[in-house]
This record gives structure tokens, sequence and C-alpha cells, in this order.
């Protein structure tokens, strides 16, 4: 199912959100182990990833479910693990400006979280609600 430049994709609606690098490596880890289901946390919610239906649902709600695939890391996408992409557009002014994706960075979002955090504190994972915009 994975292989050398593909990723894993959930669907949302209107279109896929690509998993983040962490959940795409440990689901690809459970399905080349042979894996026919498996339970992974994201976003701090649990999750069954089900290969033979090619599906993931929150293990809270089984009843909304959605398709999982694995394509091309150039596949036409909403975003990243819930990050909308943002679209830089060229215009007359700027051509070095491409439409190319770029995921903003979080850590300009939330500098007080990185910047007050201790040796001592808890480590601080900062992931986004991936069912947030579908």
């Amino acid at each position: 199912m994975a292989t050398s430049g593909r990723k894993g994709y959930y669907e949302g609606r209107n279109g896929w959100w690509m998993y983040d690098q962490r959940t795409n490596d440990e689901i690809d880890q459970l399905f080349r182990r042979g894996e026919r289901r498996a339970e992974i946390l994201i976003v701090g919610h649990l999750y069954v990833i089900d290969f033979e239906n090619m599906t993931q649902y929150r293990l809270s709600d089984t009843q909304r479910r959605r398709r999982i695939k694995y394509d091309l890391m150039s596949a036409p996408k909403k975003g990243v693990a819930g990050l909308k992409l943002d679209r830089q557009r060229s215009t007359p002014h700027n051509s070095a400006a491409i439409d190319a994706p770029v995921v903003p960075s979080l850590a300009s979002s939330v500098p007080s979280i990185i910047g007050n955090s201790s040796s001592t504190d808890h480590p601080v994972v900062i992931r986004s609600r991936s069912d947030a915009d579908g």
C-alpha cells in the first residue's frame, strides 16, 4: 500500500487532508506489520484505522467514518493535519512568487507556550484538530 513518495490522506468535506509526518509514519509501520485494524492517538482522540475497508473513525464515535488513502505527496489536498494550505499568488509586481502550498508555522502563533516551557514541565505537543474543518 504505502510506497516511496506516497503519503497517507483522510477525507474531509470537499477534499483530502494529508496526515502529519508522525501520524503517517505510525500508520505506515502498522500497515507494513500486517495489521488489519489499529488504534492510534490523533489530536488527543483514539482513532481506529481500518486497513481492510480503508477508513478511519473515532473509537468513541463509530458512526462517522472517513475514507483514507495513500497517494502522491503532490496530490491535491486541503492541507496537512487540519492546517489549511496558504497559496501565494504571482502578480505582475512579484514574479518570484509561485502558486505553491505553504503550511503556516505554529511557532509564530503560540510564542508564549514555546517560550515559557521549562525542563521540569511536561512536553507540549501542539496538534491541530484534524476534523475541525472537515
